[in-house]
């Protein structure tokens, strides 16, 4: 087998207001367990992270990663007063649902497995997934320019030297991304420190 340094992964549109919250973002990251949907989509041929750098790259720090939790996501989720859920077991605040509309690519079949692995984990957790599908790379890419995406399945190719810069960069990756997150401020600090 052949180790390709390509990253799939969830956009998250934080712009928006079921997903402004860092504990919703929070939620939705424990609630996926990510080996789980690496099996169901690509029969485990890749490996599993919960960070935007391969994790067979020595990155010389020790990281400390969340865990797949769905307790803890239950629990950000009622925090965010989400405690109710209606007869389909989707959470409710003030009778409104906690449903997200998640856009992929239908050209790509690995996508669609993808989707329907996050849609069933989500759903775990009272978490209404819709799958929309955009019929062409370029409408998909037109909709994320656009922000038109509550979360979006990505991929994209890492350099060697994992540089993840394209996501704070004002590309299309970065599309969602507060450039006043904590994330964002992180990044710049590394990239200070390196």
């Amino acid at each position: 087998s052949v180790s390709l340094n390509n990253m799939i992964y969830i956009g998250v549109n934080s712009n928006k207001r079921l997903l402004s919250s860092s504990s919703a973002r929070r939620a939705i990251s424990f609630a996926l367990n990510r080996s789980v949907i690496l099996s169901k989509s690509y029969s485990n041929r890749g490996t599993a992270t919960y960070l935007p750098i391969n994790p067979l790259y020595d990155t010389g720090t020790n990281v400390k990663v969340p865990s797949y939790s769905t307790k803890k996501a239950i629990s950000l989720l009622e925090k965010l007063g989400y405690k109710s859920t209606n007869s389909s077991g989707i959470r409710t605040k003030n009778r409104k649902t906690f449903t997200l509309k998640l856009l992929i690519n239908s050209d790509n079949n690995y996508k669609e497995l993808i989707a329907s692995a996050v849609k069933s984990a989500l759903q775990t957790v009272g978490i209404e997934v819709k799958i929309v599908r955009a019929k062409s790379m370029s409408a998909f890419t037109s909709k994320i320019k656009s922000g038109d995406f509550d979360l979006y399945i990505g991929e994209t190719r890492l350099t060697n030297n994992m540089d993840i810069s394209d996501f704070f960069s004002g590309s299309v990756l970065s599309k969602g991304i507060s450039g006043k997150s904590k994330l964002s401020s992180a990044y710049k600090k590394y990239l200070k420190t390196s």
